[in-house]
């Protein structure tokens, strides 16, 4: 008899577009999965930006939190498809392509065509093929690869959705044999990893600078560009200002560690491998920094984002989690605090503290150091006990847009704490 067919799964983002027109954000069958073409627009607030570097960023994020519901990351990608009003603009892509698709490597095809809105720059279209990462060369299954292993398994289902029974008891033994560890070690001191170890250490030490470090607690990760899964983490019980590369640990999705000196914390691990995968961003900052935090204990829970200039930076970007839950101990916590931000790089836990979220480091470490300072002004303006007077929410959105569009000022900033931090 003829096998039945694989059944089809619809992925929504929840874009206004979608229910108007009618159609699916991603198609799922079998191991394939069809994402349809993506714009730079902010799902959560329907606004865009205005660079073709920044709506660029804003496609592949869309995309990679529609691979993720599908169980599915951007290391599957096996071909794209760019659309652009204005082809003489793709070159200004690149660099950004490049970091999500350097170690990947698609089939790829630009076209130069009219979009649906003169806003839009780019829009982004990926096929993807689950089954196309889930052994290495050598026949040893990856780390963290396969959609239906581990904490993948739990990616399939829709935002929100909960399971009554831990997913830690479906998780799969972690993948630590001598060939598995050798990878991770030649990965390790590979000279990308090495500089993405630095950068990871240099934010730390950097955000002990300022203040937003509480003792040996919180945690700052990114995860390796090569899509096994594995990311990068501080280590238990050292202080941020001490933490130099090399004390930087290497992870798999099930918390093994796969390289480095340190043991790990088991709420971090619980934390950022669920944002990691379930919001689909490269780089997790997760701490307690006092004025953010002094938010998320009033009504409010966050900052508003229509007072400050830097707070406007954050419209349209912030999630709150209004449920305090106790600490993370388990899988089923930290993806609720990862399905709690929705679509959103920003979410202000309530009682607890916030979570920052990047397609890099340098990016992640300027939303939070500025997360806090627009934080920090909102208090000490609360507490002059003067009325308080907002900007309207347009304004807000058009600044927004106009700080998302200076990135290299982001980069900057990183670069210069480099030179100057011991």
């Amino acid at each position: 008899m003829p096998a039945s067919p694989s059944p089809r799964t619809l992925i929504s983002s929840g874009s206004s577009f979608e229910a108007e027109i009618g159609y699916s954000r991603a198609v799922v069958q079998g191991d394939w999965v069809f994402v349809s073409g993506t714009t730079g627009f902010d799902y959560a607030s329907m606004t865009i930006v205005e660079g073709i570097e920044a709506q660029t960023e804003q496609c592949l994020r869309n995309i990679a939190a529609a691979l993720a519901q599908a169980g599915a990351t951007m290391a599957d990608v096996v071909r794209v498809t760019y659309v652009l009003p204005d082809g003489g603009e793709f070159a200004r892509t690149w660099p950004v392509l490049q970091r999500w698709f350097g170690d990947v490597r698609p089939a790829a095809m630009m076209i130069s065509v009219g979009l649906a809105d003169p806003r839009m720059k780019i829009e982004i279209e990926v096929t993807a093929l689950k089954a196309a990462r889930t052994a290495s060369g050598d026949g040893v299954a990856v780390a963290g690869s396969g959609a239906g292993a581990g904490l993948g398994a739990a990616a399939a289902a829709p935002p929100g959705a909960v399971s009554g029974t831990s997913a830690a008891s479906s998780m799969t033994p972690p993948a630590t044999g001598p060939t598995v560890l050798a990878d991770a070690q030649a990965s390790w001191a590979s000279p990308a990893v090495t500089r993405l170890r630095e950068d990871l250490a240099l934010a730390l030490r950097a955000a002990a600078h300022h203040g937003l470090a509480e003792g040996v607690c919180n945690h700052f990760s990114v995860e390796l560009p090569d899509g096994s899964g594995r990311f990068l983490l501080n280590p238990r019980g050292l202080l941020w200002q001490e933490i130099r590369a090399d004390d930087i640990v290497m992870v798999d999705r099930d918390g093994a560690v796969l390289a480095g000196r340190h043991p790990v914390e088991p709420t971090a691990m619980f934390i950022h491998a669920a944002v990691h995968r379930l919001v689909g961003v490269a780089c997790v900052m997760h701490t307690h920094m006092p004025h953010a935090t002094a938010l998320t204990l009033t009504a409010g829970r966050a900052l508003d984002t229509t007072l400050s200039q830097n707070a406007m930076r954050f419209h349209g970007r912030v999630a709150v989690d209004e449920a305090y839950n106790g600490l993370a101990l388990d899988v089923a916590e930290g993806e609720r605090i990862a399905r709690a931000m929705a679509g959103r790089d920003v979410l202000f836990l309530a009682n607890h503290g916030v979570v920052v979220g990047a397609a890099q480091i340098a990016h992640a470490w300027d939303d939070l150091y500025y997360l806090e300072r627009a934080c920090l002004h909102e208090v000490l303006a609360a507490g002059s006990g003067r009325p308080l007077v907002p900007v309207n929410a347009d304004l807000a959105a058009h600044v927004g847009r106009q700080i998302a569009g200076e990135r290299l000022q982001s980069d900057l900033f990183f670069e210069a704490l480099r030179r100057t931090l011991p």
